[in-house]
């Protein structure tokens, strides 16, 4: 996999190989190969979800004292 993808790219590489596997007649070797590929993709997607998720939490608890002082003033 290459790890350059953004995570746009690679779900649109997932959106065309899912809808190979749904509109085309595959032997069953391209089929596996074509799911393999479909697995990879997906594991990248999570994991570059999963940093963006924890960049969010990082950016949030940076501005966490913002409301916890305004709790303090009420």
């Amino acid at each position: 996999m290459n790890e350059n993808l953004t995570l746009e790219q690679a779900n649109e590489m997932l959106e065309v190989k899912v809808k190979k596997l749904q509109e085309s007649e595959l032997n069953f070797d391209e089929f596996v190969k074509n799911y393999e590929e479909i697995c990879e993709l997906l594991n990248f997607c999570y994991k570059k979800i999963t940093v963006y998720g924890d960049r969010i939490k990082q950016a949030n608890d940076k501005i966490a004292w913002i409301s916890e002082e305004g709790s303090s003033n009420e």
